[in-house]
Order: structure tokens, then sequence, then C-alpha cells
């Protein structure tokens, strides 16, 4: 549907008919979600400044210019320049000493974050005297909170030393942020911490319950004051594990960075970590219960993870996590092997993501489309088209070790019997160990025979990996599966679109999430990477989407691997096999 203008005489008009007879209130209703969905994309950029407290200062009007990205799953950036005589100038350059929260709007979309820099440029030939300012994304305040080993122990005494939790990811990521951040809020330990570690302050004993205001907003100290404080300044969205379809992981953690720690599940699993803003006035984020009896009601930072694969089970259940990893398993160990048993219809899936439809475990196409083929598409880019490397894969480099002992020690046999039989001794037995070492059993091959008979008898044959380990092992035949897809021929893509033509971002896609392109009549789909917002006094405000990373995907052994590797560190860290 085409966007439309729509002025507010007609929308408050649409409104009254909702009061009115069951047919108008219906026919009102489907009136205003039509015009909802093709509404003119507000390109108003509203650049709001705030104190320390997130007291709004006023909203920033006369910038020169000012960008912002949505990156996925990392600290979002920023950049804000003010003219020097600008009043918020001023306050952006006390960053060094408080917290200069900013946030902007444009549409739907809300980006969060402070000024981090502060850069007050002088007696510049184009632009005179201006204030820089760098900023920094909320998804910041996953860098700068650690994972204790046992939130629950003071920190001179944590047992066990590394922390592990196994489950669906969504909630095992929640639980990790949730517990931690409930021992900051709640400044448990507080007192033994600071003595234990010779802080001599005083202050520093109660610093937590010094930061907090007991009174609140209503001037009256009570239950839903207590909740308040334990959730400030960071509340997160609870997710009931027996629901929860992410698939099932394991992690473990001494602290560590919880963004460093959840980067690479994310990324394996498809989630997309959401770090923004809440302001009073705003609907209450998630279906907490709880905030039906004490909603929030201070400036809050909201963190939620969202599965964005698009990979659904059976159930609805925690058991559909579980049957995505065993899909995983089978397809990253028997590649196609089980696919007319799993997938007899041969239904779409992205490359390298298993479904299995034959027990319920799909893959939901993203319904937002771009057909990059037709001229009025909306996109633009390029995919590009990778040569596979070779139809051949060796690893390894190294003899088994017992391989090179019994050289050795046959070696050493075969020259004690020559000098006994010549009657020569002083000889020593070990003077040729090693001379044969990683000669035996020290390479392993495999052949993908589909690949090279689409290369052709010209194709390249082969390449060597060194793994610096012995080959005839489970992790060489993980190896070898890495390589195969790592040499594989395949296809990227980076394509662009601008917001609302035809899609917008926060009503139609949202960042992290999945897109289809249309190319050469092939689909291609990949998340959505970045959202780039831009405002100048030159051009208008502009929203681009990036679709895709321009960059191969990674080979699904690799990640069942990692997996494997985490669940037994799981068991060894709970059964004290590798404590020392």
């Amino acid at each position: 549907m085409a966007r439309v203008d729509l002025d507010s005489d007609t929308l408050e008009s649409l409104k009254e008919k909702l009061k009115g007879d069951v047919y108008t209130s219906v026919n009102a209703a489907r009136m205003l979600a039509e015009l909802d969905q093709a509404a003119v994309n507000d390109t108003r950029v509203i650049v709001t400044v705030y104190d320390k407290f997130y007291t709004p200062l006023g909203e920033c009007s006369d910038y020169l210019s000012v960008a912002c990205t949505f990156p996925r799953n990392k600290v979002e950036t920023g950049k804000l320049e003010l003219k020097r005589s600008d009043p918020f100038a001023d306050v952006a350059l006390t960053c060094h000493e408080n917290t200069v929260p900013i946030t902007i709007e444009i549409g739907r979309l809300l980006w969060s974050g402070r000024v981090k820099i502060a850069h007050d440029n002088f007696n510049n030939d184009q632009k005179g005297d201006y204030v820089e300012c760098e900023l920094e994304g909320d998804f910041a305040w996953l860098m700068k909170i650690l994972a204790w080993p046992n939130f629950l122990l003071p920190l001179q005494v944590q047992f066990p030393p590394r922390g592990v939790a196994i489950g669906p990811a969504i909630s095992v990521l929640k639980f990790l942020v949730g517990t931690q951040t409930f021992r900051l809020q709640s400044g448990l330990w507080d007192i033994f911490n600071q003595l234990l570690s010779l802080e001599l302050d005083w202050r520093a004993w109660f610093g937590t319950a010094l930061m907090q205001d007991p009174d609140g907003p209503d001037g009256k100290f009570d239950l839903s004051d207590v909740m308040r404080m334990l959730r400030t300044p960071i509340y997160v969205v609870p997710t009931n594990p027996l629901i929860d379809t992410s698939p099932f992981i394991s992690i473990n953690w001494r602290m560590d960075k919880l963004g460093t720690l959840f980067e690479q599940t994310c990324k394996d699993n498809g989630l997309v970590i959401e770090v923004k803003l809440w302001r009073p006035g705003d609907p209450q984020p998630g279906n907490d219960p709880m905030l039906r009896l004490f909603p929030l009601t201070v400036p809050t930072i909201v963190v939620d993870i969202k599965d964005r694969m698009g990979i659904v089970g059976p159930t609805g259940t925690f058991i559909d996590g579980i049957l995505r990893v065993l899909v995983d398993l089978q397809g990253s160990l028997f590649g196609d092997l089980f696919a007319p048993f799993l997938n007899p219809n041969g239904e779409y899936a992205p490359d390298g993501w298993n479904i299995a439809p034959s027990i319920g475990v799909n893959f939901m196409a993203p319904w937002t489309i771009f057909n990059a083929d037709h001229p009025k598409g909306g996109v633009k880019g390029r995919m590009s088209h990778h040569y596979p490397e070779s139809w051949r894969v060796i690893v390894g480099g190294k003899s088994p070790k017992w391989m090179n002992d019994l050289i050795n020690a046959t070696l050493a046999w075969i020259l004690d019997m020559i000098m006994i039989v010549i009657g020569i001794t002083g000889v020593p037995s070990n003077l040729f160990d090693g001379l044969f070492n990683d000669v035996l059993l020290a390479f392993q091959l495999a052949d993908n025979f589909p690949r090279r008979l689409n290369m052709g008898p010209y194709g390249y044959p082969e390449v060597f990996v060194p793994t610096g380990h012995a080959p005839y092992t489970i992790d060489a035949i993980f190896a070898l599966k890495r390589e195969m897809w790592n040499t594989r021929g395949y296809i990227s893509g980076q394509v662009t679109f601008r917001n609302g033509e035809p899609y917008e971002v926060g009503r139609d896609v949202f960042p992290g999430g999945l897109a289809t392109i249309i190319r050469n009549n092939k689909i291609y789909t990949d998340y959505i990477e970045n959202i780039v917002i831009q405002d100048t006094r030159e051009a208008r405000a502009d929203v681009f989407v990036q679709i895709g990373d321009g960059q191969q995907q990674e080979a699904p052994v690799v990640k069942l691997q990692r997996k494997l590797t985490g669940y037994l560190e799981a068991i060894n860290i709970l059964t004290l096999a590798t404590q020392q």
C-alpha cells in the first residue's frame, strides 16, 4: 500500500467512530490499521540532552550534524556536532566529570546513549568554534559489567571458581545479566568487599545505598521503592524458560565482560540483544506480571534478548531448543545424508542452517522481501560470487605420539642389535630419535567429488591446512569438515535501502532481524547488520539499512564444536574436574 499523509482531523474522526456500534467501530479500526501501515515516515530528527539523572534538559535542534548507528550486537556509535555558542555545548563538555545522556529519535527508531568524548574545536577554517561529540550507545553497559563466578558471595570468596549455566540460550543469558545487575543494584556485600579491599573511605562502604533515592517520585517509602531500587538503572525483561524455544547452550564465566561473553553465543544462535532506554510515559516493557504491581517509574535501561533466526519447532516449549541442537548435530556431521527423510520436499533455508520439516523444525522466512531484479525494488548493493578454493582438503602435519614413539623404539632396538652383532659399544641407542618423526600418519585428506565435478578438470585441486595436531582424531574430523566448508564457493551480499521505501524499520523490519533479497531469481537471506542515521544542514535526514556483512557464513561444524566443547567444560566445572 502506498504511503499516505494523515491529517489530525481524519485521525480524530476515526477514533470517535471506535466508540460507535459494532459495525462502525470494526470498520474504523480496520481503516486505522491500514492508515498506520501506510503512514508517511516521520523524517524529523529529535535530539534530546539529559542531565546525569536522565532529567531532560531540552531538545537540541540547532546542531550542525548528527549521525548514529544501530549495529547488530555491538556497541552503538554516534556523532553530534554543536556550535560552540549552543548552550548544550557546555553541557557536553562536562562529560569528563558527569554522565551526559543523549537520545536520538527518528520515526520509530530510538537511539540512546551518552557523550563519550567531547572535542572543543576552535578557530576552524570552515566551522569556526564548535564542539564535536563522540557518542556511545547503551549496549556499552554490557561491556562495563563483569560476570562474577558467584553473584551471591563477596569478591574475596568466589566458589566455585567458574560460574556455569546450561539451558535455553535466551534464558541463560538473561539469567546472567539479571543476577549480575542484582549484585550491583542491591549493594550485596558492599561493606565486606570494601573493607577487605582496604578501602578506608566510609562512603564507599555504603556506596550503593547512598546513591539511591529511597522516597522515589511519590515522596513515600514503600515496597514499590524497594523494587524500583533493585531495577535501577538496569531492568532485564524476564523469559519463562519452559517456553523458551532458543537452542540449548552451555556457558561458563570468570570475571568476563558480559558483552564479550555473549558475542559468540549470540552470533551462533541468531540472538539479538536490545539495550534501550525506557522513559516515563513509554509502554511498560515485555509481559512481566510484576510490572502490573510494581511498574517502572523512573528512566531505566531495559535489556531484552530476542531470537531472530527464524527457526521454529513443533511444541513452542524448551523442547524445540533441544530439537534444534539435535538437527544441527546431524546436519553438521552428516550433511545432506538424511535430507530425503528430514526435508523430503527440499524446503528453503539459508546456507548453513539446518531444518527438519518432517519433525516440525522449520524455517519461517521473513515477510520483508526485496526484489533486486526490479528497477524499483528499493534496494541497491552487490552480491559477490566467490570461486571455490579447491575440491580437496588436507589437514594435519604431525604424526600421532604413539607412532613417533614406536618408530624411535624400533630404531633404538635395531641399532642395539647391530652394535651387539658387530661388537661395538658406546653408541647411544637413542641416536636416531626424532629423525623419522612425523613421517607416518601425519596427514589426512578429504575430497568433495560433487564439487570436483562442478569445477571440471581445470578446477584447483587441493589446499593444506596445518592444524598442529595429529590427524585421525575427532578434532581432525571437525577440522576437515570446517575447511571443506571454508573452501567452498559461496555467495555473499551487502545491500542497503532507504527507510520507508518500501519498508520501515521499527514497524516492518527490526535491527538484527532477517530480510530476504531476490537477485537473478535466487533467494538470499541475511541479518540486518546495521542501521545508519545521518542528518546534516546540507542533506535531509536519511536512514539507511544494511543487510548482510559481505562475509561468508561460518562453518556449521565449527558452531557445533563450540557447543560440544561448552557442554564438556560445563561437566568438568560441575564435577570440579578442572579445578587446580
